[in-house]
């Protein structure tokens, strides 16, 4: 897999080295550190988080911030989240707010 392989309509993809456990972690820190609020609606909420370095590739691009979103009901919520990179429309949104 290489950055190639994640131009649209392909999906961000992390780094070949990053297994489950370190992807858990990254995003979990991303959802209870996160210092940017991207989106915040009663059904979902949007965080990301400059990692300051390249956790994979997004859009046939290196990818340097953390995207997770949490989202589901009031009894239960799950959170899920990729690489993103500078250029990502989403991402931009969100370092504007």
């Amino acid at each position: 897999m290489t950055r190639e392989h994640t131009r649209p309509p392909n999906p961000a993809r992390y780094l070949p080295g990053f297994h489950a456990a370190r992807i858990q972690a990254l995003e979990t820190e991303t959802a209870r550190e996160s210092a940017e609020l991207c989106e915040r609606l009663p059904s979902k909420t949007e965080y990301l988080r400059d990692q300051r370095e390249i956790v994979g590739w997004d859009l046939g691009q290196d990818a340097t911030l953390s995207f997770v979103e949490c989202a589901g009901g009031d009894v239960a919520r799950a959170f899920h989240g990729r690489p993103m990179c500078l250029d990502n429309l989403k991402a931009r949104r969100g370092r504007t707010s």
